[in-house]
């Protein structure tokens, strides 16, 4: 017998075969569990992240919605208040009833103000018997008892304390801030300065890049004149007004909404917005008043989907493509493999870096800060060594935006950040707070050293040619760590120094010794 190997090949060939049918039997489904597996694992850790994001928005708005009443509304507008009653002779008209030498001290103030802020609606002047004596933004109507339906000016008149809250107006809701006006301890009346919640809404979506709509509690609105919008009820409220289109929507969203809950998330045909709760300072007999602040979670549902999506077409090319492979060689789905890794690492860098990094001047975002913040205090904490906080503002960036437009604003912004990057060392951290406002960390060094850092980069931008733009100076507050410090304390105080600069006259430096 002639051995020629062909059935030692045909052998061989049925092996091969068999050995390929048993590893699709077993590798196959082992792809699908992963790929399932990889699947679910992408889709809860993405669900995981937007709960994060929630919870870190829901966390920063509450920090900073009642940052703003407390330090930008209550004491900067309580402070204007208490400069008007020692204008020389304003107090001794007063106690004499004397409308006209009144309005004649009280009017110039009230334009400074109007100019500076639009938004300030209201400055008037109340007896102590609740009467008016003096409405400088309309000065011809007088006399009527106001305090009968004011509930703050009920209060003040009884305790001659100062006081500020939101509170219903014949004709509108008002931030109000109010002063009792005192001579050798005797309560003669009070003065008021009222601000429009149009004002409110613009500054905190300013501040904070988040839409926002007050609501108001529906029972106790009988006895008012203006004009409510009761076509949107959310629970014991009602939509008093809103700051964008998203007001077309909130139709849609009652049937979900639940206004004691701190954050509702609610879906709408293609569209997801995360709805934040947030009560106002009332004082009782006054309706109850609710900001809403309504942010978009519809991209961050669309990258989960997206993702989800490419994870189950990823898994099903690499069945496929183990399939090929198997037949002809490993090497190209090891190659593929390792290329594959390699780009979702860089894209994992990628999503890493803007996550943590301003789009506009492509320095840290807040979210960064606020961890590097941590991070400092801790390091502080543990190794008993200093650092400071600097927090600077562009003076008048909004009559670059109105002047030159806002393309111009963001030149001046990227090219701050360019200068003062250059200044700055390598282990200091660098962040834009929001705006035209920016943060500096200087590890291991105290509030002095510091100074020398904020003169520096004051003195760079005031003496810098910005492209078409007639002069740029900034404002700076300095603080630094102290003992027993958290996060919320040492902003505090950084952001009191940066208001003092400001209101001394601005393009300056102030730190806590000042």
């Amino acid at each position: 017998m002639v051995y020629d190997g062909r059935p030692c090949t045909v052998q061989t060939t049925r092996v091969t075969m068999n050995l390929q049918q048993k590893a699709l039997a077993i590798v196959i489904p082992l792809i699908t569990l992963l790929t399932a597996g990889y699947s679910y694992f992408v889709y809860v850790t993405t669900s995981e992240h937007i709960e994060q994001i929630v919870a870190t928005e829901r966390e920063q708005l509450h920090q900073q919605h009642t940052h703003y009443f407390k330090m930008m509304i209550d004491q900067r507008y309580q402070h204007e208040l208490r400069q008007l009653l020692i204008t020389p002779g304003l107090v001794d008209v007063f106690a004499r009833q004397d409308r006209a030498a009144l309005l004649d001290l009280a009017d110039p103030v009230w334009r400074l103000l109007r100019a500076e802020n639009p938004n300030v609606a209201r400055l008037h002047f109340h007896r102590a018997d609740g009467t008016s004596l003096l409405r400088v933004h309309l000065p011809r109507r007088y006399g009527d008892d106001i305090a009968a339906l004011r509930p703050m000016l009920q209060t003040i008149h009884a305790n001659h304390q100062p006081i500020s809250a939101v509170e219903m107006g014949r004709h509108g809701l008002f931030y109000r801030v109010m002063q009792p006006i005192m001579v050798d301890g005797n309560y003669l009346g009070a003065v008021e300065l009222g601000l429009s919640m149009k004002f409110v809404t613009n500054a905190l979506r300013h501040m904070l890049g988040i839409e926002s709509l007050i609501l108001i509690g529906h029972k106790a609105l009988e006895a008012y004149d203006a004009p409510i919008d009761d076509t949107v009820r959310l629970g014991d409220y009602i939509l008093w007004s809103s700051s964008s289109d998203i007001r077309k929507g909130l139709d849609a969203l009652q049937k979900g909404f639940d206004i004691n809950q701190d954050a509702n998330v609610i879906t709408h045909g293609t569209q997801t917005h995360l709805l934040h709760t947030s009560h106002m300072p009332t004082i009782e007999g006054s309706p109850k008043a609710a900001m809403l602040f309504v942010q978009d979670l519809t991209p961050y549902i669309e990258k989960r989907n997206h993702t989800l999506f490419g994870a189950i077409i990823s898994a099903v090319l690499v069945v496929v493509i183990f399939i090929i492979t198997l037949r002809l060689t490993l090497s190209p789905l090891l190659s593929n493999l390792v290329a594959t890794n390699r780009k979702l690492s860089e894209k994992i860098d990628e999503v890493t870096r803007l996550s943590i990094t301003d789009p506009l001047t492509q320095i840290f975002n807040r979210v960064q800060f606020n961890h590097s913040l941590s991070n400092a205090i801790t390091l502080a904490e543990r190794y008993n060594t200093p650092f400071s906080l600097l927090m600077f503002d562009l003076d008048h960036f909004k009559r670059i935006n109105d002047d030159y437009g806002h393309p111009a604003g963001d030149r001046v912004l990227i090219q701050t950040t360019e200068i003062v990057t250059r200044l700055l060392r390598s282990n200091d951290t660098f962040a834009r707070w929001g705006g035209e406002e920016f943060m500096v960390i200087l590890p291991h060094q105290g509030v002095d050293e510091g100074r020398i850092v904020a003169e520096k980069i004051r003195t760079l931008i005031a003496d810098h040619s910005f492209d078409g733009i007639e002069h740029v100076t900034l404002s700076v507050g300095i603080t630094q760590y102290r003992e027993g410090d958290d996060i919320e304390q040492i902003l505090h105080r950084v952001d009191i120094n940066l208001y003092h600069a400001k209101q001394q006259g601005r393009n300056q430096t102030i730190a806590d010794q000042d």
